[in-house]
């Protein structure tokens, strides 16, 4: 996170790789739909990434 702060991109794109799958899953157990889980998934990184500070 502190990396993600100071503007490492690479540090963003290794959570993201990191997590993805394990929050996907765990909107797939939540909402059956794939496409509404994928849209949940992007849109926890999006919060995230847009509530770091």
């Amino acid at each position: 996170m502190e990396q993600i702060l100071l503007g490492n991109e690479n540090a963003a794109e290794e959570l993201i790789k990191r997590y993805y799958t394990s929050i996907l899953r765990y909107c797939r157990w939540h909402c059956s739909n794939l496409e509404k889980a994928e849209d949940l998934t992007q849109e926890t990184f999006l919060k995230l990434f847009k509530n770091l500070s």
